[in-house]
């Protein structure tokens, strides 16, 4: 590390040159005659330089140092072009040609930069490639929300996000668990989880479990698209998350270097280094993390290991590349689940010291992009993973005991390609503007999936004893998909805009492989091993289609509906689990529903910003899981069994409200002074509504809190900046039978109910002009609770929360 450090340091004195000033100028060019020269207004973005441009179009910033810039023009507050620009050893002169339909286009309250950036925004209405109009979305900006970033805390991160609900069973943050709306927080699965707009779960039809987040501290923005996304990203209920990372833009120098080191409880430790750099028109930048600790539990630790690389080229104004890299190692010790009794007894303890967690992941991109013109714009990436996850442990539910017998191995291998294009034009139909962004998409998928007994030691030995012939089963999915889709912004008058969409989908799921059934007496000797071979071919075609309508009666105000067609295929792990807990209907298939929403949303005086919105969400033919018993061998144990068990709907609302007090009660202070508070809630009546299934009808949907709130408060003085964050979460349910805990079942903790708990944060950080400090305290009032009831890995059963955990970092910007 010191040797890294003292090469960086050099490069950087290398290269760093005496500061001179530079100007940018130019003009602001209308074509559109009902326009009057002088209504435009143009800043820099980060930055408190804007102009009003003159009568002739003109506009000059003078006193700039080298570095990148971005240029914003707007008019009347609506966001109407930009152009990023770099000042290497001379003066930049840069036009922007403005065309009625561009004053039209991409309308969005920009107001003062400086304000209107305060860590939760929505997307603009057409952004990149995209058309994002009318539709939920809310946008996370890490570098203005004051969390410790080097743990990846979600409760925190996400806390101005409504609805959502967060398993917390992850003690070393690298695998974000979040749900919405009803839907299974289960490893994000119900999400199509992106990284600079490419796919990064395991398998986004197959197998979309997200075994990789990226480390908050490399990313940019966290955007998030509820269920409309559906049309443009795919066929998930929840909708997409894209992680923008970090690459040279958020650089301020030539050469760039930011460390950081964070200390905190059970020996944890974060060790990280950014570095970028650009010469001419290539760019390049480098991230690594190594984080570790103990956990609080018996039997856990983790360590982890996380780069990322991009670089990137612009052949010229209008075209650049781009090309993307991510290795993750994670390794992980886990403790098992517990019962009722000892998660009341005593929360920390553990009766499995044999399981273990594995992810080896290997992200690679190619990004092209093309402006035609300032109307037409095209994109196209190829991306691939290829990436190991392996579990290993035993799967038995908690009340039985380890007899230190063969460990169970569940192994899975990815091997995804594929590629995406996209055109994004606007245009006018006479009267009317319009722009459409339209795509298809290829993608292959291959999992080797294996599951049999490995070694009966206590380390990290993920040998399976029979590779080729494993115990409990051994498959090969391929999945192939292919996809096309348009979706067409009209504005009807200039505050009232339509946009439908239509998706067109094909899905093939290949299953080659077989299952074993071994049945064992008392002194674990074979009595039967009967092999059932599976050879499936699932193709289907279908056609996704949706609407949506924005109004704004004035710049501040958006008033937004949409509704969509979704669509989920059976993936891998709904039918080839088999533990000791679990079995699987035969005849499971694919699922069906709608997603709406209408809101509105707005800003009122840079005081006050919100959005409310009422969702719906039904969901057909939904895969989920009762609990049933098997009295001919297993004495009426009960056991999980996941089947396609009921439709259901969601209704609910949710709110975000954000108010600048300092902005209300005394201008004066600005500038020095700086307190905010936030509030978000949602509400949700999710219940399965299918009569013919008794077992779960008009009973509610699990993992759906009916009630949820965050809150918190910002106050910063000058460099320094403290937020303490509270969350609220109801009750809710583990299972689709509503099933509770009692005497008779406490053995097992695999269901019942899921406690209302409410938890609270503290960050304070300080900066100066090269470094700077951070303290924070996780849960600082040590509350009692778990999110989380496994009915297999990590588990079985409770897996708790983590209770009070202190941390401390120190960071170099230079």
């Amino acid at each position: 590390m010191k040797l890294i450090y003292f090469t960086f340091v050099n490069l950087i004195l290398t290269f760093t040159t005496l500061a001179q000033f530079y100007k940018i100028s130019g003009r602001v060019v209308e074509s559109s005659s009902k326009k009057e020269k002088g209504a435009f207004k143009i800043v820099i973005q980060n930055t408190n330089k804007s102009i009003e441009i003159l009568p002739n179009g003109k506009f000059v910033f003078d006193s700039l140092t080298k570095g990148n810039y971005t240029l914003i023009v707007s008019e009347n507050n609506s966001f109407i072009d930009k152009k990023s620009i770099e000042i290497i050893d001379k003066d930049i002169e840069i036009d922007f040609y403005i065309t009625e339909i561009a004053t039209t286009l991409e309308e969005v309250d920009i107001k003062d930069t400086r304000q209107a950036d305060v860590g939760k925004l929505h997307l603009r209405g057409i952004e990149g490639v995209g058309i994002y109009e009318s539709k939920k979305s809310e946008v996370i900006n890490i570098e203005k929300i004051n969390v410790n970033l080097s743990i990846d805390n979600p409760r925190e991160a996400y806390s101005k996000i409504p609805g959502l609900n967060i398993w917390e069973s992850d003690e070393s943050g690298v695998q974000l668990g979040i749900g919405s709306r009803g839907l299974s927080p289960n490893r994000s699965s119900n999400f199509n989880i992106k990284q600079n707009g490419y796919d990064i779960s395991a398998d986004a039809i197959g197998y979309p479990e997200s075994y990789y987040t990226p480390p908050l501290e490399a990313v940019e923005k966290i955007e998030i698209l509820r269920g409309a996304a559906s049309l443009q990203y795919g066929t998930q209920f929840g909708g997409m998350i894209n992680f923008v990372m970090k690459d040279y833009k958020s650089a301020t120098k030539p050469w760039s270097l930011h460390t950081s080191h964070t200390v905190g409880s059970y020996g944890f430790y974060k060790g990280s280094i950014w570095m970028a750099s650009k010469h001419k028109k290539t760019s390049a930048s480098l991230f690594y993390q190594f984080r570790r600790g103990n956990a609080w539990r018996q039997n856990s630790a983790f360590q982890v290991h996380t780069s990322f690389f991009t670089l990137n080229h612009t052949l010229n104004e209008r075209c650049s590349i781009s090309f993307d890299y991510t290795l993750r190692h994670n390794l992980a010790q886990q403790p098992g689940g517990l019962n009722d009794y000892w998660f009341a007894l005593k929360p920390d303890s553990s009766f499995r010291a044999r399981n273990w967690f594995k992810v080896i992941w290997n992200v690679a991109a190619l990004n092209f992009n093309y402006d035609f013109s300032n109307k037409t714009k095209f994109n196209i990436k190829v991306f691939s993973n290829f990436s190991y996850r392996e579990s290993l442990g035993n799967l038995d539910r908690i009340s039985r005991i380890d007899l230190n017998q063969n460990r169970t191995i569940i192994y899975d291998h990815f091997v995804n390609v594929g590629a995406e294009a996209r055109l994004l034009h606007k245009y006018r139909i006479k009267n009317i503007s319009a722009a459409f962004a339209t795509g298809c998409r290829v993608y292959k998928g291959f999992t080797d999936s294996k599951q049999g007994d490995g070694t009966a030691s206590k380390d990290a030995d993920f040998r399976l004893l029979n590779p080729e012939n494993p115990e409990k089963f051994s498959y090969k999915f391929h999945n192939y998909n292919a996809s096309f889709f348009i979706e067409n912004l009209f504005f009807i008058t200039d505050k009232w805009t339509v946009t439908p969409g239509l998706r067109i989908e094909y899905i093939e799921t290949n299953m080659d492989g077989y299952y074993r059934f071994i049945q064992r007496n008392r002194a674990n000797d074979v009595i039967s091993d009967n092999k059932f071979a599976e050879n499936k071919s699932i193709p289907r075609a279908f056609v996704l289609a949706g609407v949506g309508s924005s109004y704004r009666p004035n710049s501040s105000i958006e008033i937004y509906g949409n509704i969509s067609q979704n669509y989920r295929a059976v993936t891998f792990s709904d039918i080839r689990i088999q533990n000791p807990n679990f079995k699987i209907d035969p005849n499971i298939q694919d699922e069906k529903g709608i997603t709406s929403d209408v809101g509105i949303r707005g800003t009122i005086k840079k005081i006050f910003n919100y959005d409310f919105s009422l969702f719906y969400l039904y969901y057909s033919n939904r895969i989920g899981e009762i609990f049933k018993s098997d009295d001919a061998q297993n004495f009426f144990i009960p056991y999980v069994w996941r089947t396609n068990i009921s439709d259901s709907q969601t209704f609910g609302l949710e709110f975000f409200g954000e108010m600048n007090w300092i902005e209300l009660l005394n201008k004066n202070y600005q500038g020095k002074h700086s307190l905010s508070t936030f509030v978000t809630t949602s509400i949700n009546n999710a219940k399965y509504i299918s009569a013919d299934n008794p077992q779960v009808f008009n009973k509610i949907v699990e993992n759906t809190p009916m009630f949820s709130a965050r809150s918190g408060v910002t106050y910063s003085y000058k460099n320094w900046s403290s937020t303490i964050t509270f969350c609220y979460i109801s009750q809710q349910f583990a299972d689709a039978t509503n099933l509770q805990a009692n005497e008779s079942t406490l053995g097992d903790g695999l269901y019942g109910i899921i406690p209302t708990y409410h938890v609270a944060d503290f960050s304070s950080k300080y900066n100066f002009s090269k470094f700077y400090i951070e303290a924070s305290i996780n849960n600082f009032t040590n509350q009692l609770y778990f999110t989380r009831r496994a009915t297999s890995y990590p588990g079985p059963g409770i897996m708790p929360a983590t209770p009070i955990r202190f941390f401390i970092s120190f960071g170099i910007k230079i």
